[in-house]
């Protein structure tokens, strides 16, 4: 009886197939199914053109050189697992591509690094950390203390801006990504905040002509220095979401507890700050929510009595992390 009812099924997928066939040819001989056949085949491409997740993110590396803690360092770096990895303050320009061949050798990828030229007063570089074999870096362009116009000085003026344009592939064509690193000066007075608003500024234009030139995927992400983000002082909290908002679009990081932390003085305890984020074209989409790890996760963003880890040997920064689709 089960011996049966098994011949019976393997008979009817094989009259199945074989009536499938006989539809499928006959459609190939004629000019209308070849034709059919073609935009099915066309349309299914194109569903699977869907752009690919990546994970990307970004870290300030505090002075990034000789006094860094290496291992500690690429421990962190592998932690992250990004696609791509946004990187402020760095000052040996050399050393960054040899953590991104330790990091290769401890991990299932294929980092390569790339830093900006222009440094600033205080040659503090800016850089990208990248999976070769998740994204191809197809240009880079710099901008001088934040200005397109030609008229920003690379070493003498304040931080540059890191623009660079990745490509991921997906089904038959490339989808490319946009994005712009910034390191805006840092200060906790009003005339700082103030100078911060004409960074903002400086930078949002950057990517909202991007995007006004057809890029949906353009993000903008780095060390912000906003000190008053927390407890909004001087409004600061109040005019990055404005000027975001009517930029065209969207920080994607007010729901951080914190980013960094920082000791007002050698009796105080180390406290929270919010000084970096991620702002996205309001067209691109995400996956989840962005994520902080390193100290301000094992902290939970807390205040401290004692000396966070990898505050002194690394960076008193944490490694900010999203998931574009």
């Amino acid at each position: 009886m089960v011996w049966r009812f098994i011949v019976g099924v393997f008979r009817l997928l094989w009259h199945t197939v074989r009536f499938c066939f006989r539809i499928l040819r006959r459609l190939l001989r004629s000019r209308l199914g070849l034709v059919c056949l073609i935009l099915v085949g066309l349309y299914f491409g194109i569903r699977g053109c869907e752009a690919p997740a990546l994970r990307v993110g970004t870290y300030n590396i505090r002075e990034f050189g000789v006094q860094t803690d290496l291992m500690r360092l690429r421990a962190l770096l592998a932690e992250t697992d990004a696609d791509i990895l946004a990187l402020q303050e760095i000052q040996d320009t050399d050393m960054l591509e040899q953590v991104a061949t330790d990091l290769s050798a401890v991990t299932a990828r294929s980092y390569h690094a790339v830093v900006s030229k222009c440094g600033g007063k205080r040659t503090m570089h800016l850089g990208f950390l990248y999976d070769t074999n998740r994204v191809r870096l197809d240009d880079t362009r710099e901008f001088p203390e934040l200005r397109d116009d030609d008229r920003g000085s690379c070493s003498q003026g304040d931080r540059a801006g890191l623009l660079g344009v990745f490509s991921a592939r997906s089904g038959l064509r490339r989808i490319r990504t946009h994005l712009l690193t910034v390191h805006f000066p840092a200060g906790s007075d009003f005339r700082q905040a103030q100078a911060r608003q004409e960074f903002w500024a400086r930078a949002l234009g950057i990517v909202s002509r991007l995007r006004a030139g057809g890029e949906k995927r353009v993000l903008l992400l780095g060390d912000v220095n906003s000190t008053g983000y927390r407890d909004d002082a001087y409004e600061e909290r109040t005019a990055i979401h404005r000027s975001v908002e009517q930029a065209g679009f969207r920080l994607l990081t007010p729901g951080l507890a914190c980013t960094e932390y920082w000791r007002p003085n050698i009796f105080s305890s180390y406290l929270p700050s919010h000084l970096d984020h991620i702002a996205s074209a309001v067209e691109l989409q995400t996956v989840g929510e962005p994520i902080v790890q390193g100290h301000c996760a094992a902290l939970r963003c807390q205040p401290t009595a004692q000396m966070p880890s990898d505050y002194n040997d690394v960076s008193d920064h944490c490694p900010v992390l999203v998931t574009l689709r």
